[in-house]
């Protein structure tokens, strides 16, 4: 998981376009392990988190953010894997 506490200030984050500058603050990034969008076919994926509040995503909040963003991974993971068994 990737936790970026304040984007403007981190010398290893950049934005992929300049007016991002202008509200992508802090954010967090985490993998999705064994998702797939039809219910069989793995997909890379991930779920990203972002606000223009800088130091509202904090590493100190590591454990609470993993826990929270599993629990909705595997409810995206479950929705994927209905749909495709009703297609």
């Amino acid at each position: 998981m990737l936790i970026v506490e304040d984007c403007q200030a981190d010398p290893d984050f950049h934005h992929f376009s300049p007016n991002q500058t202008n509200y992508l603050r802090s954010l967090v990034a985490c993998p999705l392990l064994n998702f797939c969008l039809d219910g069989n076919t793995p997909a890379r994926a991930a779920v990203m988190l972002d606000t223009n509040v800088p130091g509202y995503f904090k590493e100190e909040s590591r454990d609470q953010l993993e826990l929270l963003l599993q629990d909705f991974a595997a409810r995206l993971s479950l929705e994927y894997a209905v749909k495709g068994l009703v297609r």
